[in-house]
């Protein structure tokens, strides 16, 4: 799909042929073609093929359990077993443990590799058919981006800069290209959501429904939605009514599952659920909740804030969601690497609001990616920078040894004997985070204007230095995978 967006010849980048101009200035504007210097075409060059490398070679185990709920679900529906399909997962040892919406866009996308499988023969893990499964991140990972021009046009923001910021963040390299995982699809449904709320200017029945299509896949969409509804609304009533509604949809399509599912998710939810108040410091009393105290302030800030127009709202709503998100992955018991991705256009879009501290903010915002990588490849040396990534797909050939004789990142760490170093990066990070909130808050200004004068490193260098993360870390991931000597 990536490969289609650009035609190289000799001089010129050529984008494909639009059907309407609109579709084209959207194109021409998203990968520099459009009043930007030839490097930043570079950038985008590089920076797909960082992309497309990590997306043909690279895959997690989540990816191939998902892909083949989906598939569980054509046979139940085959089987005249719909309503049963959370005992079909149980059965077959895979069991489900989310709501029915996203197994349902697992199904309709895997239909292809569903005829494969089951008539024509081919092995489940045939290679096609992991591309082909792993393909469905890409058709979101593309609204997503729409959405965000979208959205980056509506509030005045720099289309290509938010782009390129997004596409080439870490937050959505390693969750989707490396490790395949799903979270793309609530990240779209959600933006869906906010694009519809800027213009409108109000929170409208589609919105809330989209934010409950989103929450359907993953809880997290509502932390989000509860922020914006309290910056939107001051009634209690209908605050509470909206709330309702964020939820509804999930409820209502999961009434004639619900058995199922509580026998095929058994205590995972309630798991997760109890992550968020692990995380203590002591009180006189009791033990207080670190995650728990400060999304509930931002919950009052919410609340207590009057701006009027949705262009007010909706960068406040950027900053709180950006501060949420932030202490959520600091502040949660293993909190998963590849949910990060839920952080990433909250921070794009946070430091897209900021131009006069342009520089500074993609510097920070690159050492912050930079900064949580290397920490969830130490804790989840299975998913980043492990062993065996290779194993499945288009380089499986060249890594068939790879889970005995490659070493994980964690492995390295320690045979360096730097992971003694390891609370000294995690503290740089929350460094990292709290200063981009600090510089980028929407109350008053920080930095002089001219501040961006003052840093070393120009726009381009930066996004250079963007392409070459990405294309450190399939490196890194190829070395992981290799018999090191040790």
């Amino acid at each position: 799909m990536l490969t289609q967006i650009f035609i190289l010849t000799r001089k010129h980048i050529f984008i494909p042929q639009a059907k309407s101009n609109r579709e084209r200035d959207f194109l021409m504007i998203a990968f520099g073609t459009k009043n930007k210097p030839i490097l930043y075409r570079i950038t985008w060059i590089v920076l797909i093929v960082a992309s497309l490398l990590a997306f043909v070679s690279m895959w997690y185990s989540d990816l191939f359990i998902t892909y083949r709920h989906g598939l569980m679900l054509i046979d139940s529906i085959v089987d005249n077993r719909f309503f049963d399909f959370y005992a079909v997962t149980i059965e077959r040892e895979y069991n489900a443990a989310y709501s029915i919406p996203i197994y349902i866009i697992f199904a309709v996308w895997n239909i292809p590799t569903w005829i494969l499988t089951r008539i024509v023969g081919m092995p489940e893990d045939a290679v096609i058919c992991l591309l082909w499964a792993k393909a469905l991140l890409l058709a979101f990972l593309s609204l997503a981006m729409m959405q965000i021009y979208k959205i980056a046009k509506l509030r005045g923001i720099d289309e290509e800069k938010v782009m390129f910021l997004f596409m080439s963040s870490l937050f959505v390299f390693c969750p989707l290209m490396a490790v395949g995982q799903y979270d793309i699809i609530g990240v779209a449904f959600s933006l869906c959501a906010i694009r519809k709320y800027l213009e409108d200017g109000r929170l409208s029945a589609l919105s809330i429904f989209l934010f409950s299509v989103s929450a359907s896949m993953k809880f997290f969409a509502l932390f989000p939605y509860l922020i914006l509804v309290l910056l939107v609304e001051k009634r209690i009533i209908r605050i509470c009514i909206n709330l309702l509604f964020g939820v509804l949809f999930n409820f209502v399509v999961m009434i004639p599952f619900a058995s199922g599912f509580k026998s095929s998710s058994g205590s995972f939810n309630g798991v997760m659920l109890q992550r968020l108040f692990t995380v203590c410091f002591p009180g006189g009393n009791v033990n207080i909740s670190l995650f728990c105290l400060l999304i509930s302030t931002v919950c009052v800030l919410a609340f207590l804030s009057n701006r009027k127009t949705s262009e007010e709202i909706f960068d406040l709503w950027i900053w709180m969601g950006s501060f949420t998100w932030l202490s959520f992955f600091i502040f949660m018991e293993r909190a998963f690497p590849y949910w990060i991705i839920w952080m990433a256009p909250f921070m794009i879009l946070l430091i897209g609001t900021k131009s006069e501290y342009s520089r500074v903010n993609v510097l920070f915002e690159t050492l912050l990616e930079a900064g949580f990588t290397f920490m969830m490849a130490y804790v989840y040396y299975w998913v980043y920078l492990a062993k065996g990534v290779f194993d499945k797909l288009l380089l499986k050939g060249l890594f068939s040894d790879s889970n005995y004789a490659g070493k994980s990142f964690k492995d390295i760490v320690e045979w360096l004997h730097l992971e003694v170093y390891f609370p000294g990066v995690c503290a740089l990070t929350a460094v990292l985070a709290a200063t981009i909130l600090v510089i980028n808050n929407p109350w008053c200004k920080i930095l002089p204007s001219d501040i961006d004068g003052g840093i070393v490193c120009s726009e381009t260098f930066l996004r250079i230095m963007r392409g070459c993360l990405m294309l450190l870390f399939f490196i890194a991931s190829i070395l992981c995978n290799v018999d090191l000597g040790f």
